[in-house]
């Protein structure tokens, strides 16, 4: 309230409200929803290679798999259907999507994605699969289950200088061969990173998918989907 109890007029209140510290300005706010995007962001790649995509890998290094390619269907691809309404056509396999005519060198794991956040709306940003792709392979190379073991250094040995002899002149020759340095374990140029590197990518593909009707009946449609395929250098 202002001097002699009158109250302050709707310029006077707009005007301390701007210059108190009360809200954050424009810039601020703005930031404030940059740096949450960016956090949300992070946070759900990471889950997804933690929950999902890592132990499909494992599993198929158990197995002895050097080549995996994995499919992420995203969870609003096909719409859901109500699973009270079901008849005597219906098949008892819940699962009602299945990635056809997939060309591909590894063996194919299909991942059906759930929730809000995995739409395709979420997938198909700028710069989201290219984060996956960067933060999987980090992962992947950083984890010392899939690094294979360095190489001892060794130190390399040097060839003794040839004996000196005499010439036709009865001279001693002091041509000699150079002490040449050799490496008895790298026959080759060979680099270190190579060994055992998990190479990783990502893209952003439209998938062929066969679906399954309540009644038994197939349908193939093809949709947006992120393919990636994962090889390990051993």
């Amino acid at each position: 309230m202002s001097k002699g109890g009158v109250l302050p007029s709707y310029e006077e209140s707009i005007g301390a409200d701007k210059t108190g510290d009360s809200f954050p300005s424009g810039a601020s706010k703005g930031q404030q929803i940059l740096d949450q995007l960016t956090m949300v962001r992070a946070q759900h790649i990471s889950s997804v290679i933690d929950e999902l995509i890592s132990p499909l890998v494992e599993k198929q290094a158990m197995y002895g798999i050097a080549d995996t390619t994995i499919a992420l269907i995203p969870s609003d691809v096909i719409v859901p259907q109500d699973e009270t309404t079901r008849s005597e056509f219906d098949f008892d396999n819940p699962a009602r999507v299945e990635a056809v005519g997939f060309t591909s060198d590894g063996d194919l794991q299909q991942v059906q994605l759930e929730g809000p956040m995995n739409r395709i709306s979420f997938w198909k940003q700028d710069g989201i699969v290219q984060d996956l792709e960067r933060v999987l392979q980090d992962r992947l190379n950083a984890a010392s289950k899939f690094r294979a073991p360095k190489p001892k250094t060794q130190v390399p040995e040097a060839l003794p200088p040839k004996p000196s002899k005499k010439g036709f002149w009865g001279l001693k020759s002091n041509a000699a061969a150079p002490s040449v340095l050799i490496s008895p374990t790298d026959p080759g140029l060979v680099s270190e990173e190579l060994g055992g590197q998990m190479q990783v990518s990502a893209k952003l593909e439209e998938i062929c998918l066969r679906t399954v009707s309540a009644f038994g009946l197939y349908d193939t449609i093809t949709r947006q989907g992120i393919v990636i395929k994962i090889r390990a250098r051993c």
